[in-house]
C-alpha cells in the first residue's frame, strides 16, 4: 500500500521465490538492529514470517511465527498457528529466510537453520540482513474484529481489514475461489464498508490498486477515490477557524488497531478541526469515523466528541499532511466549553454559556428597557419564581438553554439567549443591548449566537433543525433581521413569517352554543390544519411548532428532558367542532414554567382558527374558559392565528406578534443576507473588534 500507488500497478499476484540475486538488495541492517527488532516484536506479542521453498517446485510459502527473546546470534521461533503447520508437510519444504516488517520497511534475514520441526525453528543470525523495500507510508496491522464488505455490481465479497494507512487499505478474503476474485472488475470502483460490530467505521467508494490470490485466500488493496469526502451539505458561510494558543490536541484510540493517537490541532472551530500528520506515518483516511475522541487542552480539561475524517491532503510547504475532521456529535456541556473558548478568541468581551450574576442581568434588562413598565407589571407578582427559573437556566448549564453576553470591565452591555421548546426548534429571544457606538454589543452578540448556531446545528444531540423568534412589528432590528430575510431568501419553505394576535384571557366566558363541542384532537385534525396552513401561508410554522401529523408522538422526549432539569413542559391539543363535526379551530395548550419567556409565549394557548364561520369573541371566550383549568392562574396569554381572523371578527387584541422561522439547512443564505444587512459591522469570517 505504498503512498501514491497507481492503479496501473494492478495485477493478480501468484507468489514465487524470485531469484537468488534479489536476496541482498537494499540497505544493510546489522545483527544488533535485528536482535533489537525481534525483541520489540516479542514485547508486543507480534510475528515474523518464515519463508519456506518447495523442494521440487519454484514456489514459496510464508508462515507466521513468534520470536522468543533473543540475547545473541541464536534466535528461536515458534509457529503462530499449529493448525497451519498441521496442514503442511514440512519435509516437502526447505528453509529459505525470514522477514519482519514494521509497516514501513521490510527486513529480510538469511539466517542459518539449526533446527525445524512442528513446534518451530532454531536459527543462527547472520552479520546483517537487508531492508528490501522502503515504503512511502507505513502500514499498520489491524484488529481482526474489523469486518469488511466489498461490493461491485451485485458482487459482494466478505473479509476483514488486514492493514491500512492514511492512503490505502488491504482487505483479506478467506476461502475465495480464483474465479470469484477474477470476476471483480479492477477498472471499476468498489464500495467498501468497514465495521466493528454494529459500528460503521468507514463506508467509501474506492479504486482497486492490487488483487492477490494465494492458496484459497484473496487480498485487495484499495484506495479512496478522492482525498476528501462531504459529510454534510456544503456551506457558503463556513465556520470561523481559530488558531488557539496554546493549541489543543486531539487524542483517541484508533478504531482499526491498538494505538493511542495524539495529534496537534492546527486550527479549530465549533464544527471541526484540522490536524497535522507525518506523511510516512499517516493514520487518517478520508471517511474514517472515530467514535470516541477527546479535544485536550490540559490533563484535566478534555472535551469528548465523535468525529469523522473529511480530508487528507499534503501541505507542500511543510511537507506534512493536513487532515480535516468534522464533529459528528458532542455533548452539550462540551459544546458550551468549546464555544466559550472560541467566542473569547474571537472577541474578548463575548461570553457564551458562562455563569452570570443574576442581579447584574436583571439590572441590565431594566437599564436597556427590555423590561418596560407594562411588562414588569405583568411579572412583578411572580418575580421570585422568575429569579429561581433564571438561576437554573443561566447557571446550572441545562441542555435546553444557551445564552451569550457581551461584558466589558464586569458590566453587561449585550445579551441574547435561546432555548429548545420544540423537538427540533430553538426559540431565539431576550436580545438586548446598551446603546453604544463604541461597543456595538447588540451586533456582536447576534453575530456570535448565529455563528454558534451555524457551527453546531448539525450535531445530533442538539436537535436543532429550526430557529424561531417571536417579535413585535415595531421592533426595528428584529423586523429587519427576520422580515428582511423572508424577502431575501424568497422561499417560505426556507424562511417564513406568520402573524398572531396576542391578548390575555382574564377568566369567565360562558358556554359554547348548542351542538358545539371541545374535545381532544385526533390525527385527522392535524391533517386538516396542515391543508389549511399550506393554503394560506405555506411557511414553516407547522414543522417549527411541531404541529404536523405525527409531531405529537415526540412530545414525551422533550417533556422528559425538561422534567430531568426540574422544569415543566407539557402540551395538549384540543379541537373545537361544529355541530356537524367539522373542525373550526385547533387549540394548543402550552404549560411551562412562568418566565421561561418573559412574554409568556410558551405558557398559554395557541388558537389556530381553520374555519371562522360563526366564530366570535364570545365563542372564543367560552372555549378558553373550558381550558382555564389547565393553568394555575386563570389569566393566561393567547396567540390567535391567523391575524386576519381577529380583525375580521373584531376580536380585540393587545399586540401583534410575528413568528419568524428559519430552516437551518439554509443558514448560509441567511448569514449572507445578514452580512449584506449589517455591512462591515457584522461579518462572520474575520474576527470582530470593538468599535
Amino acid at each position: 500500500m505504498e503512498h501514491g500507488a497507481d492503479s496501473k500497478s494492478l495485477r493478480i499476484v501468484k507468489p514465487d521465490c524470485g531469484s537468488e540475486k534479489d536476496d541482498h538488495t537494499g540497505a544493510m541492517v546489522k545483527r544488533e538492529q535485528i536482535i533489537n527488532a525481534v525483541n520489540r516484536i516479542n514485547f508486543h506479542n507480534g510475528r515474523v514470517f518464515v519463508t519456506l521453498k518447495h523442494r521440487r517446485f519454484n514456489s514459496c510459502i510464508n508462515i507466521a511465527a513468534r520470536p522468543l527473546p533473543c540475547r545473541d546470534e541464536n534466535l528461536g521461533l515458534q509457529w503462530s498457528s499449529q493448525e497451519e503447520i498441521g496442514r503442511r508437510q514440512l519435509s516437502n519444504y526447505e528453509f529459505r529466510d525470514f522477514f519482519y516488517t514494521d509497516g514501513l520497511k521490510k527486513v529480510q534475514v538469511a539466517a542459518e537453520l539449526l533446527r525445524i520441526d512442528d513446534e518451530g525453528l532454531s536459527l543462527r543470525l547472520p552479520e546483517a540482513g537487508y531492508d528490501l523495500n522502503q515504503r512511502g507510508c507505513r502500514r499498520f496491522g489491524c484488529y481482526e474484529a474489523i469486518r469488511a464488505q466489498v461490493v461491485q455490481s451485485g458482487l459482494a465479497l466478505q473479509g476483514w481489514l488486514a492493514d491500512f494507512n492514511g492512503y490505502a487499505l488491504a482487505v483479506k478474503l478467506s476461502g475465495i475461489s480464483p474465479e470469484v476474485l477474477e470476476s471483480l472488475n479492477p477498472e471499476s470502483p468498489v464500495n467498501v464498508l468497514l465495521r466493528e460490530g454494529d459500528e460503521v467505521l468507514l463506508a467509501e467508494t474506492c479504486r482497486v490498486i492490487r488483487l492477490t490470490q494465494e492458496q484459497g485466500d484473496g487480498s485487495l488493496v484499495l484506495a479512496p477515490q478522492t482525498g476528501q469526502i462531504s459529510r454534510f451539505k456544503s456551506k457558503e458561510m463556513r465556520s470561523v477557524r481559530q488558531h488557539l494558543q496554546p493549541q489543543p490536541d486531539i487524542e483517541f484510540d484508533h478504531p482499526f488497531f491498538p494505538r493511542r493517537v495524539f495529534l496537534r490541532a492546527v486550527d479549530i472551530s465549533g464544527a471541526g478541526l484540522a490536524v497535522e500528520e507525518e506523511p510516512a506515518h499517516s493514520l487518517l483516511m478520508p471517511g474514517l469515523v472515530i467514535p470516541r475522541a477527546s479535544i485536550t487542552f490540559s490533563q484535566n480539561f478534555k472535551i469528548d466528541c465523535r468525529v469523522q475524517v473529511l480530508s487528507n491532503r499534503p501541505d507542500k510547504g511543510k511537507k506534512t499532511q493536513i487532515c480535516g475532521l468534522v464533529f459528528l456529535d458532542m455533548d452539550v456541556a462540551g459544546q458550551m466549553q468549546l464555544a466559550t473558548i472560541l467566542s473569547q478568541a474571537q472577541n474578548e468581551h463575548s461570553y457564551l454559556g458562562v455563569k452570570v450574576d443574576l442581579d447584574d442581568l436583571w439590572d441590565f434588562f431594566f437599564e436597556t428597557g427590555f423590561i418596560y413598565p407594562e411588562k414588569y407589571s405583568s411579572i412583578q407578582e411572580q418575580r421570585e419564581k422568575f429569579k429561581k427559573l433564571y438561576s437554573r437556566l443561566y447557571n446550572d448549564g441545562p441542555k435546553i438553554s444557551r445564552h451569550l453576553i457581551y461584558r466589558d470591565r464586569g458590566v453587561i452591555l449585550g445579551h441574547v439567549s435561546m432555548f429548545r421548546y420544540y423537538y427540533q426548534t430553538w426559540l431565539l429571544h431576550h436580545h438586548a443591548a446598551v446603546r453604544s457606538n463604541q461597543h456595538k454589543a447588540g451586533l456582536v452578540v447576534m453575530d456570535h449566537i448565529l455563528r454558534h448556531i451555524n457551527e453546531v446545528h448539525q450535531l445530533s444531540s442538539n436537535r436543532m433543525r429550526y430557529i424561531a423568534c417571536y417579535f413585535r412589528p415595531n421592533n426595528r432590528f428584529a423586523s429587519k433581521v427576520f422580515g428582511g430575510s423572508v424577502r431575501a431568501l424568497n422561499n417560505p419553505r426556507h424562511c417564513s413569517q406568520d402573524e398572531f394576535a396576542y391578548f390575555h384571557h382574564h377568566g369567565g366566558g360562558g358556554e359554547l352554543p348548542a351542538g358545539w363541542r371541545l374535545e381532544e384532537s385526533g390525527i385527522d385534525d392535524l391533517v386538516t390544519l396542515e391543508y389549511f396552513y399550506r393554503e394560506i401561508s405555506g411557511g414553516l410554522l407547522l414543522e417549527g411548532l411541531d404541529l404536523c401529523p405525527g409531531g405529537s408522538e415526540r412530545e414525551a422526549e422533550i417533556n422528559d428532558e425538561y422534567q430531568r432539569l426540574g422544569l415543566r413542559r407539557q402540551r395538549r391539543f384540543f379541537s373545537l367542532r361544529r355541530p356537524e363535526g367539522s373542525l373550526a379551530a385547533l387549540l394548543v395548550v402550552n404549560i411551562s414554567d412562568v418566565g421561561l419567556n418573559l412574554s409568556d409565549l410558551t405558557n398559554g394557548v395557541q388558537v389556530m382558527v381553520i374555519d371562522d364561520r360563526d366564530f366570535s369573541m364570545q365563542m372564543l371566550n367560552a372555549t378558553l374558559h373550558k381550558l382555564a383549568g389547565c393553568f394555575e392562574n386563570p389569566e393566561f396569554s393567547v396567540l390567535l392565528f391567523p391575524l386576519a381572523c381577529a380583525e375580521a371578527k373584531k376580536i380585540p387584541y393587545d399586540k401583534v406578534y410575528q413568528l419568524g422561522i428559519l430552516d437551518l439547512n439554509y443558514i448560509s443564505e441567511y448569514l449572507k443576507f445578514m452580512e449584506g444587512l449589517m455591512g462591515s459591522s457584522l461579518r462572520l469570517k474575520p474576527p470582530l473588534t470593538d468599535g
